[in-house]
This record gives C-alpha cells, structure tokens and sequence, in this order.
C-alpha cells in the first residue's frame, strides 16, 4: 500500500530545531550525525509500517515511536490497526531529548 507522509509545520520545525541540538556541541561528529540521520530514516520509515508503534496514553487517535532520545508523535488516518489497511501517516510533533511532554497535538 502507498502511503502519503504528511509532516506538520510544528513537527517540520521540530526536526530543524534536533539537527541544530545535534550539531550544535560538537559539530558535525560521526555520532551527532548519525542520531540525525536515524531520526529522518525513522520519520520516513513510518509508512512503511505505521500501527506497529505504541498508540500514546496521553493523546487519542496518537501515536509515538522512540528513537535518538526523541519522540515522534503521529497519526494514522485512518490507523485500522493493520499495517495492510492503515492509512496516510501524519507526523504531529518530534519531542526533543530534555524537552517536556505537550500539552497538546
């Protein structure tokens, strides 16, 4: 099934601000980079097989995967809970590590 990937401003503001945060110590490192480019593979690989992450126990009708310290939260629409029938995939937010949890999606 093709799915779209629909990234929110919020969430595309949220991945800048983690590229900044990764790069912004050390530089460019092999492992700032490598916690970049596992956070966009991540991201992109959420169509791929998006009801297979925990649905989240704060927010209805969202999702969260954990991966480089941060927390991306998404939807599924419409999440069947099968990943042959689920839906486009919509990417909330991206809570970055030492960040507090949303108040809101």
């Amino acid at each position: 099934m093709i799915r779209e990937l629909v990234v929110s401003p919020r969430a595309e503001a949220d991945i800048v601000a983690a590229a900044d945060r990764f790069l912004a110590y050390g530089g460019p490192t092999p492992h700032a980079l490598r916690r970049l480019e596992n956070l966009i593979e991540a991201l992109e690989d959420l169509v791929n097989a998006p009801v297979t992450f925990k649905v989240s126990d704060r927010f209805a009708g969202v999702r969260e995967r954990i991966v480089s310290g941060c927390t991306i939260y998404f939807r599924v629409v419409p999440d069947t809970g099968e990943n042959a029938t689920a839906g486009d995939v919509r990417i909330l937010h991206v809570k970055l590590p030492g960040q507090d949890d949303p108040a809101w999606l």
